[in-house]
């Protein structure tokens, strides 16, 4: 799919206008479906062999295994299944997790020791379990040289400029967060007492706000150079993914930062065709750094 592709340019809709030195974490979606057996859990309890039970004894044991992990890693799950009515021992439950970790090898052993917790779930409710990995993705590879470009872009290109009905439906959105939320994010992005961060937060910023997510952007950034920035789309104390980042990603605060993005990613394209000693400083930074041989969620599965 990349082949004859030399480098990427990529960024993300967020709260500041902002570069990354280092960017998203390694990640693994898996479901688990444990196949138990049904009965009348008045009448015949002996007879069941309760799904729901398996699914219980999974979290309890993921939550143990929470505190044997590398830092940075998260454990999340959630479940859509287990019976539909108390009467009756239900034979069919699933659980849904997401692992994330600094570096795929440690995703994948996360994974590994969570099937294991599953399979012992199972045992333990004499109960069947099938694994499924929904997706996975790689951690972020940067290079400071690539980021340095980027930032001097972030500047020249100059930020956008908001109407007041854009910066009052900004305050309403920013009104319905946590006051001390808003309060961090404003003293992270240098925004102090601003709904939108109209600016560009300095060079080190990142450091302060370090990325916790995940993206299939990563793998990219594992086989060429890629650069990582954002840009204002929604105000200051607005977390991804929440109904408030979609009203004011949808609104001209969104589009403004859409432009902005394709605005900075064009001239560091033109830097990037027209001076061959930056692509060639970042393309020397990028086959020089130590790092895991690239490794895919999917080889070898």
């Amino acid at each position: 799919m990349f082949d004859g592709c030399d480098m990427a340019l990529s960024w993300h809709p967020m709260s500041a206008n902002m570069i990354y030195d280092e960017g998203y974490l390694a990640s693994a979606s898996a479901k688990f479906y444990f196949k138990g057996k049904t009965s009348h859990a008045a009448f015949a309890p002996e007879r069941g062999r309760s799904a729901l039970d398996a699914v219980e004894l999974m979290s309890v044991g993921a939550n143990y295994l929470r505190e044997h992990v590398v830092d940075k890693a998260r454990i999340h799950y959630t479940t859509d299944s287990g019976g539909f009515s108390p009467n009756i021992v239900p034979d069919k439950a699933s659980a849904w997790y997401f692992t994330r970790a600094p570096h795929i090898s440690d995703v994948k052993d996360i994974l590994r020791r969570l099937t294991l917790v599953a399979k012992g779930a199972a045992m333990m409710t004499e109960t069947e379990v099938e694994t499924k990995i929904e997706y996975g993705c790689c951690d972020m590879v940067s290079e400071k040289s690539f980021a340095d470009l980027t930032w001097k872009n972030l500047q020249e290109v100059g930020t956008p400029t908001y109407t007041e009905e854009e910066m009052e439906f900004a305050r309403q959105l920013q009104a319905t967060v946590d006051p001390a939320i808003k309060d961090r994010d404003q003293r992270m992005y240098e925004a102090k007492e601003k709904a939108l961060a109209d600016g560009v937060v300095s060079r080190n910023a990142w450091e302060k706000a370090p990325l916790t997510a995940s993206s299939d952007s990563g793998d990219v950034s594992q086989m060429m150079p890629m650069n990582l920035f954002t840009a204002v789309c929604w105000p200051v104390g607005v977390a991804p993914h929440t109904w408030q980042s979609c009203a004011s990603a949808g609104s001209t605060i969104g589009q403004k930062g859409t432009f902005y993005a394709a605005k900075v990613i064009a001239a560091t394209a033109y830097d990037l065709y027209t001076q061959p000693e930056l692509r060639k400083e970042i393309q020397d930074e990028f086959d020089a750094q130590d790092r895991e041989p690239y490794a895919p969620m999917y080889d070898g599965e």
